[in-house]
């Protein structure tokens, strides 16, 4: 009977111990987050996208409307310009300095994208995460590379034509 009690006792203080632990264990700790920009989305005016063998895409603001200007004049997409703009809230979950462009193949980028004065500049992706490498002023950040997506939608369609 003794050492019935023993046991439950032993038990009971191995579970209260247990308790004690996971309710005082610090929480998961959140991964860091690099804000790409500071530049709001409604701030921007002019929106121009580079890429390789392309002519630069440019698209400005008139009103509440956005318009290509260059290559060649019309309406563009508003839609699909918010989601380009979406980059200036992006959040990076890495961030390194930007001294090796062809580490993250910037030396080479799949595209630029110029928002109002401030470039950001796609390179490849990460190999393990997915994410895109992309650079603005003096650092390279990881992100979804939905980024890219959507400005290569937009530069292949601005005026939100195709099905």
């Amino acid at each position: 009977m003794k050492s019935r009690l023993l046991v439950n006792l032993a038990l009971a203080v191995l579970l209260a111990g247990l308790g004690l632990f996971a309710w005082l264990r610090p929480g998961p700790a959140t991964a860091p987050e690099y804000r790409l920009s500071d530049l709001a989305p409604a701030a921007v005016q002019r929106l121009t996208i580079g890429r390789p063998g392309q002519p630069d895409l440019v698209l400005q603001k008139r009103g509440a409307d956005w318009h290509v200007i260059a290559p060649y004049a019309a309406r563009a997409d508003n839609q699909a310009v918010a989601h380009v703009l979406a980059l200036l809230s992006a959040v990076g979950t890495q961030h390194f300095p930007a001294d090796d462009p062809a580490r993250f193949a910037l030396d080479k980028p799949l595209l630029r994208l110029r928002l109002n004065k401030q470039e950001f500049v796609f390179g490849t992706q990460h190999p393990v995460s997915g994410e895109q490498y992309v650079a603005t002023g003096d650092t390279v950040y990881l992100v979804s590379p939905s980024y890219l997506a959507d400005a290569l939608r937009l530069a292949a369609d601005p005026a939100g034509t195709k099905p």
